[in-house]
């Protein structure tokens, strides 16, 4: 108001005065001007940042738990894939089977040296009955048996013992387990002397007592004498028993089910073999 005055007392147009005014007032008012678009421009961008954060989190979100739920269901794929590969296994084996009937079985347990199997006495299955992994080879003996499921001593257990031979040559002797279940192998015991055996050759069961004859067993891997007429052989089995699923309980065959299972043989059926292990003397064993 007192430049317009003094405009008009020295006869100047008010025009002038107003516009050196507005160009001090805007001088002045352009840094406040620029802090206020920054602060508006920070203000969007922070805004939209977070908001695009939590749009993005979200949608990394949902992308996890689809990759989640995609690899659950490839997981699931693969497993259903190995058990269809396995069943499929165990169906060609059953079918090409003729001499025994066979009862496939699923593992539901595990210890040392022992598997638990979802079928028992309601099934037909009882104590000493042979047990095949799904590709035939031998994988234990039933020991102890419930309604409605089984325990199967394995390879690995002390306990388990299956007359064999080695297929080469015949020779005889038992096989049993170690009881070191991380070593993975068994032995076969009471293999005279004079017999020859060595590394590689294939171990088949013996045909009395608990299993048909001629299941594969393993391979010699070793052979070590003892301090008496006998040795011994390590034996790596065929079934790879830690990681079996599924299993084969021998329910009958042509031989007598009794014989299967180690009964005593009837009276009139006397057997020239001896025993095992043979517990003759050395006069007896090697006299001419």
């Amino acid at each position: 108001m007192v430049l317009c005055l003094i405009s008009l007392a020295v006869g100047k147009r008010g025009s002038l005065v107003s516009g050196a005014i507005r160009g001090v007032v805007s001088v002045a008012s352009h840094p406040f001007w620029l802090a206020l678009d920054f602060a508006e421009e920070s203000y969007d961008y922070a805004a939209g940042f977070v908001l695009d954060y939590h749009r993005h989190y979200r949608e990394a979100q949902r992308l996890q738990n689809e990759f989640a739920e995609v690899t659950q269901r490839l997981s699931e794929y693969k497993e259903l894939k190995a058990e269809q590969e396995r069943l499929r296994v165990m169906l060609d084996f059953e079918r090409g089977e003729t001499m025994v009937t066979l009862l496939p079985a699923e593992i539901i347990s595990r210890s040392l040296g022992a598997i638990t199997i979802d079928q028992g006495r309601t099934h037909g299955v009882a104590p000493a009955m042979c047990v095949l992994a799904p590709d035939g080879a031998v994988a234990g003996v039933v020991s102890e048996v419930s309604p409605f499921n089984a325990t199967v001593l394995t390879l690995h257990h002390p306990d388990c013992k299956i007359g064999a031979l080695i297929e080469r040559n015949r020779v005889r002797g038992i096989v049993r387990g170690t009881g070191q279940v991380a070593e993975a192998v068994c032995e076969m015991e009471y293999i005279d002397m004079k017999d020859q055996i060595g590394n590689g050759d294939r171990v088949v069961t013996m045909g009395t007592g608990v299993y048909p004859a001629g299941r594969p067993i393993g391979t010699v891997t070793g052979v070590e004498a003892g301090k008496t007429l006998q040795k011994k052989a390590r034996v790596q089995p065929d079934a790879d028993l830690a990681s079996l699923d599924e299993v084969f309980v021998i329910t009958q065959a042509l031989v007598p089910a009794d014989e299967m299972r180690g009964q005593p043989r009837p009276q009139g059926a006397v057997s020239r073999a001896y025993p095992m292990p043979d517990e003759r003397s050395p006069q007896e064993r090697y006299a001419p």
